[in-house]
């Protein structure tokens, strides 16, 4: 018995093994230490413990050793101190932009000026068919990756960063696109024809604020009609799958939010109530997911595709699906929400993260507000 992917095995005297990595010899080969325990939680603990204070000290004093191996001891740390969709975040950039580029240096030779190589690379050729770049964001992304890594071989001594400096890139702030007063009366109108679980619930998101991936893990357990509540408990995704010995390159993950603050409870308006009843009908399963009425979920991606459709289909210009969370948190703040409180609904930790990436004041409460001047301005000015 052996829990996959963790390197943690049951062996045949009853105890729990785990072997961790320690290093690379000079030839490329991997140096393990195996660790022991009476049960599988108890020896994963143990392994988690060994690796917080692993001694770096062959690893330090080798004048061979190479980048590669602190990305895959910061992989190894970092498995067991993230969230799974986290964890496949960093591996994806490590794996695909960052081992391939600069791994195979020695450690003493990162500097200041390979970082810059590097993101001069990313900008210019970072595309996997090297035509083109990677957008300033993507490689922004990397780096802050890449400072993770930095951090951790600094914090074991395995490197000293402190004279590792690099800029990152500039990236312009984007208007966020959200749906006029018109289009959004046009989807309403097509979310509400008939008793479908999905078009509704473009309509729940465009009132509620829910992300696709927490609309899709939404199931009927979850929605207290009585009190007029939606609990956000998790959210659906598929990540890419990082166990070497699996066939397939992603999966799909059931998780709780990233944050504390995105367990939530969402009231819910009173006018979407009538519907909900309606399609609530007389449900029994509290498992079922709302998007389908049935025990099987709809991916994020496939139901995106459908959004689009009808999109389309009422011959409204393409929008992602976060352009209806833009538009809700743009509509509460025109009808006087106050920010802290729709910071909570949107499942932000922070105001100010409501305040610059999802509140877009419209033009029509640019004009409105511009009108309140008029109270300074005299009321009869004679013509010259």
């Amino acid at each position: 018995m052996s829990k996959k992917g963790e390197n943690i095995t049951k062996r045949k005297d009853g105890r729990w093994e785990a072997r961790v990595l320690k290093g690379y010899r000079q030839d490329g080969r991997a140096i393990y230490k195996s660790l022991y325990a009476s049960s599988y939680s108890q020896v994963k603990a143990k392994k988690t413990e060994y690796l917080s204070v692993f001694n770096f000290s062959e690893l330090k004093n080798n004048e061979n050793g190479i980048f590669d191996t602190v990305l895959s001891l910061f992989l190894q740390y970092k498995k067991y101190q993230v969230k799974e969709s986290t964890y496949a975040c960093y591996s994806n950039i490590i794996e695909k932009h960052i081992r391939p580029s600069i791994g195979i240096l020695k450690i003493k030779k990162i500097d200041s000026t390979v970082i810059e190589r590097f993101i001069d690379e990313k900008l210019n050729y970072g595309r996997i068919d090297r035509r083109g770049g990677l957008s300033r964001k993507t490689v922004k992304d990397m780096l802050t990756v890449l400072s993770l890594v930095l951090k951790y071989a600094n914090k074991t001594g395995l490197m000293n960063v402190g004279q590792i400096h690099y800029s990152l890139p500039k990236i312009e702030k984007q208007e966020i696109e959200i749906f006029t007063a018109e289009e959004e009366l046009t989807l309403i109108n097509f979310a509400l024809s008939g008793n479908d679980f999905q078009k509704f619930g473009v309509c729940l998101a465009l009132y509620t604020g829910l992300r696709i991936g927490e609309l899709c893990a939404l199931q009927w357990g979850s929605i207290d009609l009585e009190n007029s509540l939606i609990f956000v408990k998790n959210t659906l995704m598929r990540i890419s799958d990082t166990d070497k010995k699996s066939i397939r390159k992603t999966k799909i993950i059931i998780d709780s939010p990233k944050t504390v603050a995105g367990r939530r409870a969402i009231p819910i308006p009173s006018f979407l109530l009538p519907k909900l009843y309606d399609l609530y009908g007389d449900y029994k399963n509290k498992q079922d997911y709302f998007l389908t009425g049935t025990s099987k979920y709809i991916e994020p991606s496939n139901y995106y595709v459908k959004y689009q459709k009808w999109l389309r289909d009422i011959h409204l210009s393409e929008r992602s699906f976060h352009s209806l969370r833009h538009t809700f948190a743009t509509r509460c703040v025109e009808s006087g929400f106050d920010v802290k409180t729709l910071s909570e609904v949107l499942g932000h930790a922070d105001v100010n993260v409501t305040l610059n990436r999802y509140v877009h004041s419209s033009i029509e409460l640019k004009r409105l507000n511009m009108e309140k001047l008029s109270v300074f301005y005299p009321q009869s000015i004679p013509l010259s």
